[in-house]
């Protein structure tokens, strides 16, 4: 097992940043998905960002993430066990499809369907300058090479460069 150390940002404003990834989410949306009625689903007892309905009715929960590195930093992109567990069982329960879609600062969009994409979990340590605390947890790793990779061209919009597993 290996052990990975993060350190949380100091002040971070979660939402902003939310509101941030959702702008994100939108224009991405506009190009690609497709999808009617996105919005976002607020609320700290709820882990899934956005929902947003494909054109035969059924219903995308969405997970989203802007990240400060581009796509050859790491060969995975890690995934908050508690938030893909909320997703998968809103499949199980009502049929909805678990979508995880990455932002990355290169202009570059990974999507996983976590209903096809495999990875695994670690445990990882986090650690808060702020509050001075640590703390272990387990985090699901996908493999950025299972994802569907989008980048954005020269004119800003987003093409396909390699399709993932769905």
């Amino acid at each position: 097992m290996t052990l990975y150390h993060f350190e949380i940002m100091e002040k971070f404003d979660v939402k902003k940043q939310e509101a941030d990834d959702f702008k994100l989410l939108q224009e991405f949306n506009e190009e690609t998905f497709k999808l009617k009625h996105l919005g976002r689903r607020d609320g700290e007892a709820n882990p899934i960002d956005a929902s947003g309905l494909t054109e035969d009715n059924r219903v995308i929960n969405i997970e989203i993430k802007s990240r400060g590195f581009s796509i050859n930093k790491h060969p995975t992109l890690m995934l908050e066990t508690h938030k893909g567990y909320s997703l998968q069982d809103e499949y199980i329960k009502q049929g909805n499809i678990p979508l995880y879609v990455n932002f990355l600062n290169d202009g570059n969009v990974v999507v996983f369907n976590l209903l096809k994409s495999s990875g695994y979990m670690e445990r990882v340590e986090t650690h808060s300058r702020l509050y001075g605390n640590k703390e272990f947890q387990y985090k699901l790793f996908l493999p950025i090479k299972n994802g569907w990779i989008y980048k954005k061209d020269e004119n800003g919009k987003y093409k396909l460069m390699q399709k993932g597993w769905y």
